[in-house]
């Protein structure tokens, strides 16, 4: 590693430390693609800025194995005139990073790939212990929840489904936060609680095209077993859904939790082809997942729905 130190005068211009390290033999913990080996080179700069009783920030630039990022973090004095991070951007790519004013974090830019469920559980792990860490939690702190993401995705895995490209903004509002996602099989917006997941998830798709095949090996979307009672009241509508290569139409779904399942208020079809509507209930019992459902589906073109699903007499 390489280190730069620069004082500052009396005139209280800013001293400045610079760090550069290829960080040969440091592994870093993180899921893809922030992790590595302690054998892999990861070249990192570290550029620190800083008065005696003033803000610091401090920027970096990081050499992944397929993307780079770049940011800068803003530290500012509390009353007892103690550094507490206040601000921070994350850069994907080489488009350059400013100190954000607003308090929180935000990250931008373009990744390679992403697989969701890897950062996911990760957060959970590190949400839990800043949690067990909090002693004064009447003191400022930055949130772990980003204040802004906008990024564009290469690779994008989320509950077995790949898409590639995507494009997600999120963001960090008054009493929801608002997820927008753009790709070629998806298209829409999702409102979840900040009380998640107490309160109602709210989603409205243009277009929503699952794919059910998968390869060998592969998990699906439905492998990992979550308990239908422990999801949130949602209310869902999807103008176009597809479920693998059958075309559905419009599908508007309704749902709050009970006891022991997920009631299913509605599940309406109002496409060209499909029309119906059907309730019910979905639970978890012994490890074993049971869906009860009564209603009715229909058609007014059953030649045309046989064509696009793909069957034949």
């Amino acid at each position: 590693a390489q280190l730069n130190l620069h004082a500052g005068k009396k005139d209280r211009t800013p001293s400045t430390l610079t760090i550069e390290s290829a960080l040969k033999g440091i592994k870093i913990d993180l899921p893809a693609p922030l992790g590595k080996t302690a054998t892999a080179a990861a070249p990192l700069s570290v550029h620190l800025n800083f008065t005696q009783h003033g803000p610091m920030n401090v920027y970096f630039n990081h050499q992944l194995v397929s993307d780079r990022i770049k940011g800068v973090l803003s530290f500012r004095p509390d009353v007892h005139k103690t550094l507490k991070l206040y601000s921070g951007e994350f850069m994907f790519g080489n488009k350059p990073v400013v100190v954000q004013q607003a308090p929180g974090l935000v990250v931008r830019g373009y990744l390679s790939s992403l697989d969701w469920k890897a950062w996911y559980t990760f957060y959970q792990v590190k949400k839990q212990q800043y949690q067990e860490q909090q002693t004064h939690p009447q003191e400022h702190r930055v949130s772990m929840i980003p204040r802004l993401v906008d990024l564009t995705i290469g690779k994008f895995s989320l509950m077995g489904q790949k898409f590639s490209p995507i494009d997600i903004k999120f963001e960090s509002l008054l009493n929801h936060y608002s997820v927008s996602i753009n790709s070629q099989a998806i298209n829409g917006t999702i409102s979840i609680p900040t009380n998640y997941p107490k309160g109602r998830l709210t989603a409205n798709f243009v277009r929503l095209h699952l794919n059910t095949s998968q390869s060998a090996g592969e998990k699906s979307a439905f492998d990992d077993q979550v308990d239908p009672a422990a999801l949130p009241a949602m209310q869902i509508g999807i103008a176009d859904f597809q479920l693998g290569d059958k075309p559905m139409g419009g599908v508007y779904f309704e749902s709050q939790p009970e006891k022991n399942a997920m009631l299913i208020k509605h599940i309406n079809f109002v496409g060209h082809l499909l029309t119906g509507k059907v309730t019910g209930a979905w639970s978890l019992i012994h490890g074993r997942y049971q869906t009860s459902l009564s209603g009715y589906l229909g058609t007014d073109h059953l030649t045309a729905l046989n064509k696009a699903w793909g069957v034949t007499s």
